[in-house]
């Protein structure tokens, strides 16, 4: 009798570990890059997960949340030019926002270029703010938090 207790409180932790875990279909990934003796980019890189999507950067008022990207401190460096967005974007109309969306499947690439005087002083920190949903259902809106730096200066070939 006591061995059936033990059995049914072990099936019940077990089942509120695996109800308990954080569902995160996108991950991010950040990196500094020096393209040359002045000018790097800031390259955000979102996996998303089959069959889970992430809204672009431009969406319309009343609409899911957009992909947002924000520099709260670019430290010895400035942005050369507007983020762009490298990944295909697809165009449809969503039902559960009854109008016609943007977003990424599997894989969105951000690229922010920036120029400088010594790659070794470049500091960013800042986050990524989006919204990722499926056929199904949404994920309330979320953040992704970066800091990089401490990038080597590279030889360019002349």
């Amino acid at each position: 009798m006591q061995r059936k207790y033990l059995l049914i409180t072990f099936i019940a932790l077990l089942s509120q570990l695996s109800t308990g875990q954080i569902f995160e279909p996108v991950k991010w990934s950040h990196e500094l890059k020096i393209t040359g003796k002045t000018t790097g980019e800031i390259i955000h890189k979102a996996t998303i997960e089959k069959s889970w999507h992430l809204y672009g950067m431009n969406i319309p008022p009343d609409g899911p949340r957009p992909t947002q990207i924000v520099y709260e401190s670019l430290v010895n460096a400035k942005k050369s030019g507007n983020i762009q967005g490298k990944s295909k974007l697809i165009d449809v109309f969503d039902a559960s926002f009854n109008m016609n969306l943007s977003w990424y499947a599997n894989e969105a690439i951000f690229v922010q270029k920036i120029t400088f005087e010594d790659a070794s002083k470049v500091k960013v920190a800042g986050y990524v703010e989006f919204m990722a949903c499926d056929d199904e259902r949404c994920l309330p809106p979320a953040q992704d938090e970066f800091s990089l730096g401490n990038a080597k200066a590279v030889a360019v070939a002349q």
